[in-house]
């Protein structure tokens, strides 16, 4: 069997935590602090506060006027958090797209080098992906 490399597991480590690093960052840069997302996740703080006073006006007076607005808040509210969540989704694109891009560079980084040993035995599929060259 082939040697440990010693210093293969903290270099890793960093480069995973730096891939995950930029990931967020571009996710900061490229979603979240723009004024779509900041425009949405404002009407979705404002059409939650509306349906809260709403809910709790028609609990109390029972009124069909105040249900039916009460119901037309809600679906404002549900479309508008579909809408947020296709940004958040693209938030999870990028992320996932930076992960693959790391783990590959780690990959090909360290191909054919034994960086750790498992303490047991691993499942047959597990074992077939931890074990190659």
């Amino acid at each position: 069997m082939s040697e440990i490399d010693k210093s293969g597991m903290p270099t890793i480590i960093l480069m995973a935590t730096m891939g995950a690093a930029v990931s967020e960052f571009i996710a900061w840069l490229l979603i979240f602090r723009t004024e779509g997302y900041a425009r949405l996740k404002g009407s979705l703080d404002r059409a939650n506060k509306s349906l809260e006073k709403q809910q709790g006006a028609a609990a109390l007076t029972k009124s069909k006027g105040k249900e039916k607005k009460a119901s037309m808040l809600e679906k404002q509210v549900e479309q508008t958090n579909r809408d947020l969540n296709l940004f958040r989704m693209r938030s999870y694109l990028a992320t996932a797209i930076m992960h693959m891009v790391t783990f590959f560079y780690i990959k090909s980084s360290y191909d054919g080098m034994v960086v750790a040993r498992l303490p047991f035995q691993p499942f047959g599929f597990v074992r077939s992906l931890s074990h190659r060259n």
